[in-house]
């Protein structure tokens, strides 16, 4: 098990789909304080040209002729777009969105399937391990590879916002809060890559592999919220206990009663759910 996973970690490393995923994980993230800056100088046009933002009227008092609201200039009353999200929003806005979960099901679905279009898993299980173990270990080093690509997307979203917010930004961050939220986030992440894997096992075809994983990805939140409707008579939700619909939660509702250990035994039952799954077929299935 342990040379196994090993070697599953060496075929991470030398991925190129792996920095690559990085990198446009990084990349969506500049993108996104490039579009927040955008909009602030766009706010800032139409303010000059009174065409939008927030003007002040002052008014003279009778007998003082001092204008009320003399002290508070049209700067102040206006905050950029870049300050009201601030690197927590960005942060929030890449993890708790589909901009991450499109990232990690892409590479896990091309890690697993490219075995079998390779053949590199017939000659894996043609050396003797238990079929058990090989899936077993990939899934691990999935897990692992879905790990990473998280902590660099959060990694580069708070170094970008350090040099372009600076210290006003770093210091508006709750850390206790970021923690917290990153820590759950990567709880689902883990979770929808072994979805992930049990689809790429499954079908061993990266055009339907990918499809089906990022198809999940764009469309079940809508099918949950139309079993909800379905349900609503029975006052039982579907999207309670679905990964992507528990993903998109707000950070202040995360942060608040029992949802962080809720959601993590959910995320936990759906990790467990499909690593079943995928050994179950994986020993059953033939490998061509």
């Amino acid at each position: 098990m342990l040379n196994l996973f090993r070697a599953e970690c060496y075929k991470l490393w030398k991925a190129k789909s792996f920095y690559i995923c990085c990198l446009i994980g990084a990349g969506i993230a500049l993108l996104l304080y490039g579009t927040l800056f955008l909009v602030d100088n766009l706010e800032k046009m139409e303010a000059q040209q009174g065409q939008g933002g927030v003007h002040v009227m002052a008014t003279v008092n009778e007998g003082t002729e001092s204008p009320e609201g003399a002290g508070q200039p049209e700067e102040a009353a206006q905050i950029p777009m870049s300050q009201k999200i601030g690197i927590m929003g960005v942060i929030e806005q890449m993890m708790s969105g589909s901009m991450a979960g499109f990232i990690v099901t892409v590479f896990v679905s091309i890690f697993v399937i490219g075995e079998y279009t390779n053949g590199a898993i017939k000659n894996v299980v043609g050396k003797g391990y238990s079929r058990g173990t090989v899936f077993i270990s990939k899934l691990l080093a999935a897990e692992l590879a879905a790990l990473l690509i998280n902590l660099v997307i959060v990694g580069a979203t708070l170094l970008f916002g350090a040099i372009l917010m600076g210290k006003g930004g770093i210091s508006a961050i709750a850390w206790k809060d970021l923690t917290a939220f990153v820590g759950i986030q990567l709880a689902f992440s883990a979770a929808l890559a072994a979805i992930a894997a049990l689809i790429g096992e499954t079908t061993r075809s990266l055009a339907a592999g990918i499809s089906i994983s990022l198809g999940i990805v764009m469309f079940s939140t809508s099918i949950t919220a139309g079993l909800d409707l379905l349900f609503h008579n029975l006052n039982w939700k579907p999207s309670d206990y679905w990964l992507l619909d528990l993903q998109t939660t707000a950070l202040a509702d995360i942060l608040h009663g029992d949802f962080l250990f809720r959601a993590a035994i959910i995320s936990l039952a759906w990790f467990l759910a499909a690593a079943i799954a995928g050994t179950l077929h994986f020993r059953k299935a033939d490998i061509k």
